[in-house]
């Protein structure tokens, strides 16, 4: 039964979606603090207790500490260039909140089980029944006449723009930010696989499941398909120099699968429809587009391009203190670009420390456990997916994978710990 609800905790935590008066991630906080209050005398037990307080002085360290340091950055930015908007600052004390919300979830976790291994499948776990949503949403549009009740006005809003293809997820987060949630998860799914930490038919159920939720949540998802099947296949080549059998079979049985799965979606015409005239053209548009065109490119790809452009000497060194338009919600200079928007607030030595304090706190935080070199893999690949969008500091679903990360650092480095 604790297995039960502390995989709904982490569920209602990792994905923060609308819910009455607050999002699910603060009330998945508030039970968890309950459940901690009647367990009292467990997680004060010397081992538990010494686990809490580890996570606890980590949490502050790695996350709480550093936002609230760039918060207080932030607000004297807006205070100094006299511009009173202090949205970007507003998105940090998000960030920090929900940062804080994990403490009493990690409790939660630490008085039942305590142990590394354990607590992957309670990350793993929910990203399938959100996979599972999505693609039920996709074969059944009247479902998510249900989840479109737990989303917020302006994400129904978009959602619609795409004829029940997109937005269909259960979560806060939607499209980039969730995508990048998802890179995250795949990454650490292949890092875990080929590490033996899990087993084949796992992962594979799981690569299955993220991968076809990935058509509907967005092409950028799509490249955590594409890191998973380059890291699993090359990992053991690089670091070993030999071929890992388990890797091989891992493909005859994804392969299997394949083949196993287009009769089903050729003769199904319900399911023809939504896979080949709905989902696959939004999906790989790049490829329609280099038939077309030569260039291998989307419509995001080319809007872009008109995102990045020259600034002042001014703005670039010193930023113009502005993250969304005085008199609307609408982005500074119409840029949702990620490393210019921080830039157009601060200047470029603002981003640089923005950039700088993310890379490392990856480092710090999956370094212990996944090691130096899927630490830096994990800095090149986000700094990729800042030229998109904003990944560092701010964006809602990375921030609420980072701290259970932490949680299963603490697990793993701690001498008790089963892996």
């Amino acid at each position: 039964m604790q297995k039960l609800i502390l995989l709904i905790l982490m569920f209602m935590y990792l994905f923060a979606f609308n819910m009455p008066i607050a999002s699910s991630s603060v009330y998945s906080s508030f039970i968890a603090s309950i459940f901690c209050f009647f367990n009292i005398k467990k997680l004060t037990e010397s081992y538990k207790f010494e686990l809490f307080k580890e996570f606890i002085y980590k949490q502050f360290k790695y996350i709480i500490f550093p936002l609230f340091f760039l918060f207080v950055i932030c607000s004297f930015i807006g205070v100094v260039h006299g511009t009173n908007d202090f949205s970007y600052t507003t998105q940090i004390f998000k960030s920090l909140i929900y940062s804080v919300l994990f403490v009493p979830v990690a409790g939660f976790f630490i008085t039942g089980y305590g142990e590394g291994n354990r607590f992957k499948n309670f990350l793993y776990q929910p990203y399938l029944i959100q996979s599972t949503i999505i693609i039920l949403c996709l074969l059944f549009p009247s479902l998510y006449n249900i989840v479109k009740s737990f989303q917020y006005d302006s994400i129904v809003e978009v959602a619609e723009r795409y004829n029940g293809i997109r937005g269909l997820a259960l979560s806060g987060p939607q499209f980039f930010g969730l995508a990048c949630s998802y890179i995250f998860v795949m990454f650490m799914l292949a890092h875990d696989f080929v590490s033996n930490r899990i087993g084949i038919k796992y992962t594979l159920v799981c690569f299955l499941f993220f991968f076809i939720s990935s058509l509907s949540i967005g092409r950028t998802a799509l490249i955590g398909c594409v890191i998973f099947i380059l890291y699993i296949s090359l990992y053991n080549i690089l670091t070993r120099f030999s071929f890992n059998k388990k890797t091989g079979v891992f493909f005859i049985a994804l392969t299997l699968s394949a083949l196993f799965l287009f009769p089903y979606m050729m003769y199904n015409q319900a399911v023809y429809d939504i896979v080949f005239n709905k989902v696959t053209p939004f999906a790989f548009e790049f490829i329609d587009k280099y038939i077309s065109t030569g260039k291998f490119s989307t419509t995001s790809t080319d809007v872009l391009g008109h995102m990045y452009f020259p600034l002042s000497e001014s703005t670039l060194l010193h930023g113009d203190g502005y993250y969304t338009n005085i008199n609307n919600d609408a982005y500074y200079m119409n840029t949702d670009a990620g490393f210019m928007r921080p830039t157009l607030y601060g200047g470029i030595f603002f981003m640089l420390l923005i950039s700088g304090g993310w890379c490392l706190l990856l480092f710090r935080i999956f370094g212990p456990t996944y090691g130096k070199l899927f630490s830096f893999l994990c800095v090149v690949f986000t700094l990729m997916l800042q030229i998109k969008g904003e990944v560092m500091v701010v964006q809602t679903a990375v921030i609420l994978i980072l701290s259970p990360m932490i949680l299963f650092n603490v697990l793993f480095t701690s001498k008790k710990s089963s892996l």
